[in-house]
């Protein structure tokens, strides 16, 4: 594996179907599954990626964290059937910054934003 790729608390890997290139973007604790997430297409400002055996309690979050970036234009996900398709999410920038860089931002976003309360969830449970 790519040594960029690995933090301690994470393993990232990126897999593109869009550019015949061997990458896969996984972000998740060592202990756990890996997600797979595969590029459709992308372009300057525009990127939509099929997100593999994810749901809604997975998307949303993500959805609602590229809306309220500065430089997101359009985010959205799309899960055409619960039990036959991969969900899918699209994501358009305002063109100033590309959206795969918009994408790890939020997503490290959402890590820290996860561990905090999981760290004050345990610091509250401790005082009872």
């Amino acid at each position: 594996m790519d040594p960029r790729f690995k933090t301690p608390e994470r393993i990232v890997r990126i897999h593109s179907t869009a550019f015949n290139r061997p990458y896969q973007l996984n972000m998740c604790p060592k202990s756990a599954a890996l997600m797979q997430l595969n590029v459709l297409s992308k372009a300057d400002n525009e990127m939509e990626i099929e997100v593999l055996g994810e749901n809604e309690t997975l998307l949303n979050p993500i959805k609602q964290a590229l809306l309220s970036d500065k430089d997101v234009d359009f985010a959205e996900y799309i899960i055409e059937h619960p039990s036959l398709s991969v969900p899918k999410i699209f994501l358009r920038t305002k063109g100033k910054v590309k959206p795969e860089v918009v994408l790890k931002r939020t997503i490290k976003a959402l890590i820290n934003e996860f561990d905090a309360f999981g760290t004050e969830f345990a610091n509250q449970l401790k005082k009872k």
